[in-house]
């Protein structure tokens, strides 16, 4: 069974890895990372963020055209839908620094093993996408 350390460590090591992903530089305004979250991006307006502090389980956030749910449907996950500017998104407002994710709808998968994270973050950038 793999750790919560073991997941965290794993899931960085993909997103550094990753040819198409890069973690959101310093933009003279802020870094990468907040306290909560840790953001990385693909292409010019697609990202994936990553809630790695938390103790009892990862959080991947992705937009949620970016992926198929048909092929991630057995990993757990929570979609969030778009909101209007003055709503309450009900979620993460580190999230919305990531480039595609302000106010748009988005799926926080919750994975439990590596294999689940490497799918859902080879998925995003890129493959598929799209409504299923």
């Amino acid at each position: 069974m793999t750790t919560v350390d073991e997941l965290r460590d794993g899931i960085r090591a993909l997103l550094a890895s990753h040819p198409a992903i890069r973690k959101l530089d310093e933009d003279g305004l802020r870094g990468a990372d907040t306290l909560y979250v840790e953001r990385y991006s693909y292409g010019v307006d697609r990202g994936i963020g990553h809630e790695a502090r938390l103790k009892t389980q990862q959080n991947l956030w992705v937009h949620r055209d970016a992926v198929s749910l048909d092929w991630l449907k057995d990993i757990k996950h929570e979609v969030k839908p778009g909101y209007e500017k003055g709503q309450d998104p009900g979620r993460n407002s580190n999230l919305e620094q990531i480039p595609g994710f302000r106010q748009e709808p988005l799926i926080c998968f919750y994975p439990k093993t590596l294999w689940e994270a490497v799918r859902v973050i080879q998925t995003a950038p890129g493959a598929g996408g799209g409504h299923d």
